[in-house]
């Protein structure tokens, strides 16, 4: 809630140059993803994004000490997550 409440503020004190939107909002109007939340969240992550067919995505997540369960690299849990078996 803090967060949101942050978030509303920074918003609030600039409305010509700064805008929010929810995950799956802010997916559909970009063209570029950059993806960098834990491994862990990997695959949630990608699905909050909704339908990212044509979108590029670009992994900056570092799977070194904790993986994306079950898989074993991040890029394997985005392609899942996006109902995919490679691209």
């Amino acid at each position: 809630m803090q967060t949101t409440r942050k978030i509303l503020a920074l918003v609030s004190a600039n409305p010509t140059s700064i805008t929010a939107h929810s995950t799956a909002d802010a997916a559909q109007r970009a063209d570029v993803i950059l993806l960098a939340v834990p491994a862990s969240v990997a695959f949630n992550a990608v699905r909050e994004l909704g339908n990212v067919k044509g979108k590029i995505i670009i992994d900056a997540m570092n799977a070194v000490f904790r993986k994306p369960e079950p898989y074993n690299k991040t890029s394997e849990a985005i392609i899942a997550a996006c109902g995919k078996t490679t691209l």
